[in-house]
């Protein structure tokens, strides 16, 4: 009995296993951050509200501009769930239910791809680190985790060519439909499917009467488009078993062209490849087409699909890049791993990559069994003492409160400033969360709620870049006070204009409010 349990720890240590281990702790300590943007605000007061009310939010409660006008609340699930998280456990609670949506992402990721653990380790790393730009508490990272609950359902389905992979999918619709409006994105991983499977069946070369079993004209049969097709069918109906039923049809399409989301939101706009943050994108998507190009394995039609459209999607917004990196290192690891075997195989001086792409299975000697223990409890140890550390630093406002108007937050709860308010675009979501029901935002991050319901996106971006008629959009919403950022365009320009005084500046933020003569 003691040697079969020291057997089963000398194999569970291997080199293989310890990657692996330290790949997810890698990627755990990496997702744990300061979890809040000021999307997480908003979201954080529309659970509580639900929570208080017992009702779903279906008009806005929080803005004096569209103040009860009907309101698609595509995330009220997880609006839902994360209120309860933050009342007990605060932002750290938070923080480490992101690291858990990330890595349980990325270990169905993982599951898909070939050449464990180091070729599959580097592409999956390679990749939480593309999809980090989007990493924060909101509704957006549990459909990340959804949309690779599909790629992987998917995969399994065209691997093993058995259906009940695709059962689970109308469900992980169900849900998704409910969680964000994101949803959208299964139908497309759908779409790729079908059309890859449908033109692997059109080309598939025909093979020869006779023909040897094995023979390099065989290819391995396209999986069966039925099942497929009447899932993707199924699914359909499924997205009307929502609060805002047949409305969430047209939402996402509606949203994705507001032109102004590229003026206020990072993650809508194409990447600016001059920094560094997006340059992974690009690895990733580089290092996929070079393993494409040097395998003998022929890419077949899904896999092009797939990468495809995604990287296309990825070019055009930001937040797509994500959705990118969760496609795209199956592909990856598939093609490095033939061809590192082609590169072994044709130049015996690179015989060891081989090890890479296929590693030995030899149970390790006592002596590596002891050596990666110490190297995984180092791995351990420093991981956890990241995530402590960070667990540590989220009790300091000047840590999660980063960019937030904290100061000038303070002030307006201790002044009753007259009229409504204008405020910055960025800020919104905070100032919901710090002054709701008192004082009702202009704006925030709700941009789909205030473009789709009368000009209110328009005129915001009139007074932000001070264009002609901007003083008459504050008289006509009857602002008395603005809240904006110190030494912007709208700063600057209400220093100089009559009937406004600054009642209240710090390095961050300016408060604006009219002088009597001009109330």
């Amino acid at each position: 009995m003691m040697s079969h349990a020291v057997g089963r720890a000398r194999a569970g240590l291997s080199m293989q296993r310890l990657v692996e281990l330290v790949l997810w702790a890698a990627i755990l300590a990496l997702a744990v951050r300061p979890p809040a943007d000021t999307d997480t605000w908003w979201h954080l007061k529309s659970g509580q509200l639900m929570w208080d009310t017992g009702r779903i939010l279906r008009t806005d409660p929080f803005s004096h501009t569209v103040g009860g006008r009907p309101w698609i609340d595509h995330g009220w699930l997880v609006q839902v769930l994360l209120w309860p998280v933050y009342r007990v456990l605060g932002l750290g609670g938070l923080a480490l239910l992101l690291a858990g949506l990330v890595t349980a992402s990325f270990w169905l990721v993982h599951r898909q791809c070939a050449g464990r653990p180091f070729v599959a380790a580097f592409a999956v790393l390679l990749a939480a680190v593309v999809s980090s730009v989007i990493w924060s508490v909101r509704p957006q990272m549990v459909s990340f985790l959804l949309a690779a609950g599909v790629a992987f359902l998917l995969d399994r389905y065209k691997r093993s060519g058995n259906p009940r992979w695709l059962w689970a999918l109308p469900a992980l619709v169900l849900v998704w439909v409910n969680c964000h409006g994101g949803f959208v994105v299964a139908f497309i991983l759908m779409g790729c499917y079908l059309v890859g499977e449908t033109l692997n069946r059109l080309t598939a070369p025909v093979v020869p009467i006779g023909a040897k079993p094995g023979c390099q004209t065989e290819r391995a049969p396209a999986a069966r488009l039925g099942p497929l097709l009447l899932v993707a069918l199924a699914c359909l109906p499924v997205v009307l078993l929502n609060p805002h039923t047949v409305k969430m049809v047209p939402y996402a399409f509606q949203t994705v062209r507001i032109g102004p989301l590229q003026e206020f939101i990072q993650e809508w706009a194409a990447p600016d490849f001059h920094r560094l943050q997006f340059h992974p994108f690009l690895w990733l998507l580089l290092w996929t087409m070079a393993a494409m190009a040097l395998s003998r394995q022929r890419a077949d039609w899904t896999e092009l699909s797939l990468v495809v459209v995604f990287g296309y999607m990825g070019f055009l917004a930001v937040r797509n890049t994500a959705l990118f990196a969760l496609v795209a290192p199956p592909v990856l690891t598939r093609h490095a791993v033939a061809a590192l075997d082609d590169l072994a195989t044709t130049t015996p001086r690179l015989s060891w990559l081989t090890v890479l792409g296929r590693p030995r299975s030899e149970r390790p000697s006592r002596r590596q069994v002891v050596a990666n223990g110490v190297l995984l409890g180092l791995v351990i140890a420093a991981a956890g003492i990241k995530v402590g550390l960070e667990l540590v630093r989220l009790r300091d406002p000047a840590v999660w409160g980063r960019g937030l108007p904290l100061g000038a937050v303070e002030y307006l709860r201790s002044h009753d400033l007259p009229g409504a308010m204008f405020n910055s675009y960025n800020w919104g979501g905070y100032l919901i969360w710090s002054l709701y029901p008192d004082m009702p935002v202009f704006i925030d991050g709700r941009t789909d709620l205030y473009a789709l319901n009368g000009s209110v996106l328009d005129d915001y971006t009139r007074v932000h870049w001070l264009r002609p008629g901007w003083q008459q959009v504050l008289d006509r919403y009857r602002v008395g006070f603005v809240l904006t950022e110190r030494t912007g365009l709208l700063d600057m320009a209400l220093a100089e204009a009559e009937g406004w005084e600054a009642v209240y500046r710090d390095d961050l933020a300016v408060i604006y409010g009219r002088t009597h003569e001009a109330r």
